[in-house]
């Protein structure tokens, strides 16, 4: 992915920001399955917040298909069906009967993140190796430690760190692609201004 221009910065931006968006809300599930149970979180009106995260989910693979080239057919294959597998278990939290249910579905979601991931890690790194590893790293260790957080509310802890883990380097990613952004900006600004001289020249 070649990041000097300005429409495959914008979308990287937006990505990185509504993850962010999602990791804190993810961070405060995490928190509540630790301290009130998985049960409770996966139950309205704690289930609630599935719907903010579906949403953003949506927005990311939308914007994410705008710039990425390695990890593009992956994300068309497998990111939808993981966003329809969301919504499914948000549904199952609704009824006493299927909200057992939930968690294990999330669980599986979450591996079409984990097989994006590894294909976006080419698109990320030009843009910042350090914040793409940590990304990428903390992504892959979540995913692998949540389905101990089903069986035992404080295996929750670790989840819960490796997101944060995964924030910071989603705070890098977003932080250089506003740098990059800003650049590419005033590049472009003054190109389109040597290019008036040279016209008024003639």
């Amino acid at each position: 992915m070649s990041y000097d221009n300005l429409e495959g910065l914008r979308a990287a931006r937006d990505v990185f920001a509504a993850s962010i968006a999602a990791a804190v809300i993810i961070e405060l599930l995490l928190a509540l399955v630790y301290f009130r149970g998985v049960s409770y979180v996966f139950s309205p009106p704690a289930s609630l917040l599935f719907i903010p995260l579906i949403a953003i989910a949506y927005i990311v693979y939308r914007r994410l298909l705008a710039f990425t080239v390695n990890a593009r057919r992956a994300a068309s294959r497998l990111l939808p069906p993981g966003i329809a597998g969301a919504g499914i278990a948000f549904l199952l939290t609704l009824s006493d009967a299927t909200r057992q249910a939930a968690p294990f579905l999330i669980a599986i979601v979450y591996l079409a993140e984990l097989g994006v991931g590894v294909k976006l890690y080419r698109d990320l790194e030009p843009l910042s190796a350090t914040g793409t590893k940590l990304f990428i790293g903390g992504m892959a260790l979540f995913i692998i430690t949540l389905p101990l957080a089903i069986f035992e509310p404080r295996a929750a802890l670790g989840p819960l760190a490796f997101n944060a883990v995964k924030t910071l380097g989603l705070l890098i990613l977003l932080k250089t692609s506003i740098e990059r952004l800003g650049n590419a900006a005033k590049s472009i600004k003054a190109t389109t201004a040597r290019e008036r001289e040279v016209l008024q020249g003639f």
